[in-house]
């Protein structure tokens, strides 16, 4: 469910120094000790508190951290509040079934890396300025503030995994589902962006072998190469439906890569790093088909890209 905010709308910077006592490591917020030590108390009285209302957020951070980790989260939550108001990024409701979602303005672009800029000490004064203006009282806050150790994460909380599915059901169809990530980001997200010339061709190699296409993605931050059908939107919503119907997601690595996962769909990807790829592998709670392009770089090239699409395919139809 989606809450009707007035405040929406507006765009704010994440400034590369926030507000709080930590320092800025690799492009996201390292909390003091102090600051770990206070969220960790903060955990234990959440696991106690009897308290009706939960207030999560703001999520300030990439989007497939919050796939794998904050949602899942978030989701065990709902057993024990009566209402849990979840702010973050526009068009996520979907990973927020049976919860009040809020959108905020914080900028995707400068926003950072894993759980985001955004300092503990920024997260609750938003928190609590969100709760001030709309009279609620008597409730919890929970965050990324109270992740940042695997002791707050394994000690504390638990995840719930869902499949992840559209709100209503969709016909199953063949096309094979492109994520091209083409992203202008603070910091080195620049490279793990596809290539447009190279998006193309493999778009033309699938269409010669008789494929139905579509592409996926914020219409900002992602390609749509010509002969592509274009289902590129920010509306989280449309974007599940569209890659629980289809055969196949392909990409690089990124968060839409993991989204299809967790909407149980297979995926073919590829990344800079053997130790991504086997993360993707260990996060896979659903037991997606993985079909692996390459390990080493951020641009395959288009043969290789359609040959294992090739593999996926018979696999997929029983004939490999």
């Amino acid at each position: 469910m989606r809450a009707n905010d007035s405040s929406e709308g507006a765009t704010h910077q994440v400034e590369t120094r926030v507000a709080g006592a930590g320092v800025m490591s690799g492009n996201y917020y390292q909390p003091t000790t102090r600051e770990q030590i206070e969220t960790l108390w903060e955990g234990v009285a959440l696991r106690f508190s009897r308290k009706p209302i939960l207030i999560v957020g703001p999520y300030v951070g990439e989007f497939g951290h919050e796939i794998m980790d904050f949602q899942s989260y978030v989701r065990r939550f709902r057993r024990k509040y009566r209402e849990v108001h979840v702010i973050t990024f526009p068009g996520r409701e979907p990973l927020y079934r049976g919860c009040i979602v809020h959108t905020h303005g914080f900028d995707l672009k400068t926003a950072g890396y894993i759980y985001g800029r955004i300092s503990d000490s920024e997260i609750r004064h938003y928190a609590r300025d969100f709760a001030r203006a709309r009279r609620i009282a008597n409730y919890d806050l929970f965050s990324t503030a109270h992740l940042h150790t695997r002791w707050h994460r394994r000690l504390l909380f638990r995840q719930e995994h869902e499949v992840i599915r559209p709100v209503q059901a969709v016909p199953p169809n063949d096309k094979i589902v492109f994520h091209f990530r083409h992203i202008e980001k603070e910091g080195n997200d620049k490279t793990r962006n596809f290539r447009p010339d190279l998006a193309q061709a493999v778009c033309n190699l699938c269409r010669e072998r008789g494929w139905e296409l579509a592409c996926i993605g914020h219409p900002k931050y992602a390609l749509c190469p010509g002969g592509c059908e274009d289902c590129r939107t920010d509306d989280l919503e449309r974007t599940v439906a569209v890659i629980s119907a289809c055969k196949l997601v392909a990409g690089e690595l990124s968060g839409p890569l993991h989204l299809a996962a967790y909407c149980a769909r297979p995926i073919a990807i590829w990344a800079p790093g053997e130790q991504r790829i086997a993360y993707t592998f260990k996060r896979n709670p659903f037991n997606a088909r993985i079909f692996v392009v390459r390990n080493d770089t951020t641009n395959p090239s288009p043969d290789e890209i359609v040959g294992k699409l090739e593999n996926a395919v018979a696999v997929l139809s029983g004939r490999g």
